[in-house]
């Protein structure tokens, strides 16, 4: 039980429909749509050829803005109307050289703010944090801060007030890592000096950042002794002083490993978030008195989960709770702590079909095999015939059953497809983008028939222009007598290919049967390793990636030691250089000395001196 790698950013519109947008290596960014049975979609891919690090969010009018980076090194900002997406390149940097990691966009009225950290491909652990913003009529950069973070940046967080954006990071101190804040006056377009928060001797990571009732509340995590511990503190929003913070408060106990804190306000109560041993573990502030045991959060126990931000719309929402970042699941469909059964979700029901007809047909042709077997709709190699026929061997109480749930089914598809009369007849792909299905009919040949293979059939998306492809089809005689014959000689020959098996192979049968329910085990299984838990090999993966990174930390805290070191000893070379030639100089001074003093006695001893002075008097 892990933390995926990666994050999903989810979006609930006005209306409450909810996306789910996330990226894949080597895929690019992709979307999918949360249905009415409570399940997650297939995904559609948005933008290809880009990296991991992306953020999308949802502005008042209920248009969303996203921006990525390319791997050819393009900083791209992508727009959707409610009717189609638009792209616009704002800079080009050579990937070579430079790479840009934590992009943030921040929609504000009619200006957009993007935030992003810009640093050497070969990490040498100095980053520069710029700002990115749309004034109405032109881009402008402005650069934030310039800081030291080692090999692998963390990330940064911010939020929004009346009149500022807040950010938090994670930078280093003298010789420790510690949490710092800055904030942008919106209307007078200048970031304040970044003041150094946590003043801590130990290392300081995982910043979080919320917004509530004229507060700015803060939890990061620390290390104490050998045990990372999750602390709170708070600043009136108001105040301009840097001692305004409250004193530091502790909130896991000590000896339990905390980990990715994350702040929530829900129902006038203000929810810590952490992970803490395969579990999620929550404390809340009391009316702002004192902070509850911690508890494990019930329905999160031993479970996977992703790092989530969520941008919503809904009015409801907006009343009853405030978050940007939670720890929560998205395997199947979405799974929020503390906040879940606020959110009104569709409620998960996997057992109703979520694809077309023919898929959910398909499907239970599969399972109940041996009655299909008894009709001939199977042949030897264990692959379904025909679709229609299958379906018409079913008895007319199931098929009713069918019919009824596919209509209903299919109409809200086409509500939810199509919501726009005139968008649905246009041909701009642009357009088709912003849709989680792309219909795309069978150009090449329109007069295809219902008897293809059932994986010919299932990999056809749903077409929401049924009326379109009718005028395209044979006549409705022509249709049934051609599907007549191919049933009958298909049936014909699968008799015969049973009788064959029976004469010179009898067990042939049973093992093809036992071979084809392996396989589906087998399958089974790989679909369950791939949608649920992961395998053995990606937690395997995803360890080896937490002690890389903690080995680098500790390589870069080396070389930074390494280098005072070296600085160190740098000048005390050259100190050593600078008394050496001052030993020099005195004893060359010393042997001065010497001479004059020999020299004055040898005239005292002649009684030069004496005679010197009597004459010139």
């Amino acid at each position: 039980m892990a933390i995926y790698n990666g994050t999903h950013h989810v979006i609930r519109f006005q209306s409450g429909e909810i996306w789910d947008f996330y990226a894949e290596q080597n895929k690019g960014i992709s979307y999918r749509r949360l249905n009415q049975f409570g399940m997650l979609e297939q995904p559609q891919t948005l933008v290809s050829n880009t990296l991991e690090d992306f953020s999308v969010k949802i502005d008042s009018m209920d248009y969303l803005h996203l921006v990525c980076y390319s791997s050819t090194g393009e900083l791209f900002y992508y727009l959707y109307n409610g009717m189609k997406w638009t792209k616009q390149v704002l800079s080009r940097y050579e990937p070579i050289r430079y790479t840009i990691r934590y992009p943030v966009i921040i929609p504000i009225n009619n200006k957009i703010h993007i935030i992003f950290a810009i640093g050497a491909t070969f990490s040498t652990g100095y980053w520069t944090l710029y700002h990115y913003y749309w004034d109405g009529n032109v881009w402008k950069l402005k650069e934030i801060t310039r800081l030291t973070a080692g090999y692998r940046l963390s990330p940064f967080y911010a939020d929004l007030s009346d009149k500022y954006i807040h950010m938090v990071y994670r930078g280093l101190a003298t010789h420790q890592y510690q949490i710092f804040y800055c904030r942008y006056h919106l209307e007078h377009g200048i970031w304040s000096s970044p003041e150094n928060v946590t003043q801590g001797t130990a290392d300081c990571n995982m910043p979080t950042i919320l917004i509530k009732d004229d507060l700015l509340h803060l939890a990061w995590v620390t290390l104490s002794k050998t045990d990372l511990v999750v602390k709170y503190k708070n600043k009136a929003i108001r105040s301009l002083a840097k001692v305004d913070w409250s004193q530091p408060v502790q909130l896991n106990a000590e000896g339990s490993n905390a980990s990715f804190p994350r702040l929530i306000w829900a129902e006038e109560k203000l929810w810590c978030l952490w992970y803490q041993a395969d579990n999620l573990i929550g404390s809340s502030l009391d009316r702002g008195e004192s902070w509850s045991e911690p508890t494990i959060l019930p329905g999160f126990e031993n479970n996977n989960f992703h790092n989530i931000y969520y941008s919503t719309n809904q009015p409801r929402e907006k009343e009853l709770f405030y978050f940007q970042w939670i720890l929560g699941n998205m395997d199947r469909n979405l799974s929020l702590p503390v906040v879940g059964p606020l959110m009104e979700l569709p409620e998960y029901n996997p057992a109703l079909p979520i694809t077309s007809w023919e898929a959910y047909i398909n499907k239970k042709t599969i399972n109940n095999k041996e009655t299909v077997n008894s009709n001939g709709n199977i042949n030897g190699n264990g692959n379904i015939n025909s679709v229609d026929t299958v379906y018409n061997k079913e008895n007319d109480n199931n098929k009713n059953t069918i019919k009824e749930s596919n209509r209903s089914s299919i109409n809200v598809y086409d509500k939810d497809i199509v919501p726009n009369k005139n968008e649905s007849k246009s041909n701009d792909t642009k357009t088709h983008v912003a849709r989680p299905y792309d219909p795309k009919p069978n150009e090449d040949n329109p007069n295809e028939s219902s008897t293809n293979d059932a994986k010919q059939y299932k990999a056809r998306p749903y077409d929401p222009k049924p009326n379109e492809a009718k005028t395209n089809e044979a006549s409705p005689n022509e249709t049934k007598a051609k599907e007549a014959k191919a049933n009958e000689d298909k049936l014909n020959e699968a008799k015969s290919n049973e009788a064959n098996a029976k004469e010179d192979k009898p067990n042939e049968a049973r093992s093809n049967e036992a071979s084809i329910e392996k396989l589906k085990d087998e399958s089974s299984r790989k679909r369950i390793a791939s949608s649920g838990t992961p395998s053995l090999e990606t937690m395997l993966f995803t360890e080896f990636d937490r002690q890389e990174e903690f080995n680098y930390s500790i390589i870069t805290k080396l070389e930074e030691q390494a280098n005072n070191d070296e600085s160190i000893l740098k000048e005390l070379r050259q100190a050593t250089l600078y008394a050496k030639q001052n030993y020099e100089m005195l004893q060359v001074l010393k042997n001065d000395i010497e001479h004059i003093k020999k020299d004055i006695r040898f005239f005292k001893s002649r009684g030069w001196l004496q005679r010197l002075f009597h004459n010139e008097s």
